[in-house]
Formats: C-alpha cells, sequence, structure tokens
C-alpha cells in the first residue's frame, strides 16, 4: 500500500506515492485524498460526509486473534495423525494424550466465539 489515497467512494479508492498525485486523481474522478491510514485496506473506516478515512485497530487486532487460534486449532489438529490415534488406543497414557488435544481443541474454539 502506497503513503496516500484518492477515495471515490467508500469500496472504491487507489493508493499514489505523494499526495499531488492522489489530488490530481480526485480533482478528474471526486471524492478526496488522505493519507493511508494503515497497511490492510480491509480495515479502513471511510467517512465520505468527513473526508476522513482511519483505520479500525481493535477489528485488526480481533481479526489476528481469531487467525492465531484458528492456527493453534490446526496445529492440535495435525499431531493427532492416522498412526498416533491407532496408538493411542492401545494405552491408558495414548488415550489421555488423545483426550488432551481433544480438550484443548475445544478450548480454542471456545476462545474463537
Amino acid at each position: 500500500m502506497k503513503n496516500y489515497l484518492a477515495i471515490i467512494s467508500p469500496n472504491k479508492y487507489a493508493d499514489f506515492d505523494t499526495l499531488a498525485e492522489a489530488q490530481a486523481h480526485v480533482s478528474v474522478h471526486g471524492g478526496f485524498a488522505a493519507a493511508t491510514p494503515g497497511q490492510y485496506s480491509e480495515f479502513f473506516v471511510i467517512d465520505m460526509g468527513a473526508e476522513t478515512v482511519t483505520f479500525d485497530q481493535a477489528a485488526a487486532d480481533a481479526d489476528l486473534a481469531e487467525k492465531l487460534i484458528l492456527s493453534t486449532i490446526t496445529n492440535f489438529e495435525r499431531q493427532v495423525t492416522q498412526r498416533r490415534l491407532r496408538e493411542a488406543m492401545l494405552t491408558d497414557e495414548g488415550k489421555a494424550w488423545l483426550q488432551n488435544i481433544e480438550d484443548q481443541i475445544a478450548a480454542e474454539r471456545a476462545r474463537a466465539r
């Protein structure tokens, strides 16, 4: 993402290296020019009336937390291979190990909701 945006509508904008380039674009297509508030455009909050664009840090943080939880769940699930599953059923320690993995997955899923 470049340093400046030309905001045409809440869902339509272009990024530019300089404010002058963004302003030139706006002079032709309408809208307003502003500094880019963050790296991820999915978290931009555009107010056409006030001609502002901000970055929703809380939404970005929540999205990152969700992705980390899903990654943790995936890592737990990868530990339960077919071989480990077969071996786990043969001993009490194996059954306890498998239950522990399932409990950790359940705890992560509860955090994600």
